[in-house]
């Protein structure tokens, strides 16, 4: 995210630096890899599935003590 106040008025190595160290995850909005969205409007395009999968498996190691 270009706009994120972390990174206004910077440029060159000083918007890397400060989009690294400073700007946090909210400047991340969208990541592309091998041609394919991983994370839109900031979240990853399967947070919900991965989300569930872990609650489940929370549950069954639970049920297992």
């Amino acid at each position: 995210d270009a706009g994120a106040l972390a990174l206004e008025g910077l440029k060159g190595d000083d918007l890397l630096d400060a989009w690294i160290f400073a700007a946090g995850d909210a400047a991340v909005v969208d990541v592309w890899s091998a041609g394919r969205r991983q994370v839109r409007g900031g979240r990853h395009v399967a947070r919900e599935a991965v989300e569930h999968r872990y609650r489940v498996t929370l549950a069954r190691l639970r049920d297992q003590l």
